[in-house]
């Protein structure tokens, strides 16, 4: 439990953004106090961004070089559920190579295919099986294909 400075309430620590700065690890104010703030100050924080939109690009292009691993990770477990390294456990698995048309990992990255009803993880596909593009003049993909999505419905 945690007392939120903004609302005086005491919240569950799940109420609270992350913070690197505090001792803790969270924001002073709730979710719900940031939230109330963001949208009575909406404009001032667009006219902010807006006047230092390069100033800000700047840093987020060089956290992003620097911070590789961890930008990698964050996106990963926001988009998909896993960790960067669950991710790299797949790919050893399926030996490097796409699920469906078996190709290997070339330099390219393979996708995390996954259900976009339900968010559960499939395995990791090439770009083009991703998409779908090979499918359409190769049967044997397409069966393949269609064999992998009833594997993970």
């Amino acid at each position: 439990m945690k007392k939120c400075n903004k609302c005086g309430i005491e919240k569950e620590r799940e109420e609270f953004h992350k913070s690197v700065v505090n001792k803790d690890g969270l924001r002073f104010e709730c979710k719900d106090c940031r939230k109330q703030y963001r949208l009575e100050h909406k404009e001032e924080i667009k006219k902010y961004y807006l006047e230092h939109k390069e100033k800000i690009r700047q840093y987020s292009k060089q956290y992003g070089l620097e911070h590789r691993e961890k930008v990698v990770d964050r996106d990963y477990r926001r988009l998909y559920g896993i960790t960067a390294l669950e991710r790299n456990q797949m790919l050893v698995w399926q030996g490097y190579r796409c699920a469906i048309c078996r190709v290997k990992e070339n330099g390219k990255k393979l996708h995390v295919d996954h259900n976009h009803k339900t968010k559960q993880i499939r395995m990791l596909l090439c770009g083009s099986c991703n998409r779908g593009t090979k499918m359409t003049d190769n049967p044997k993909l397409l069966r393949a294909k269609a064999e992998y999505i009833e594997a993970y419905s």
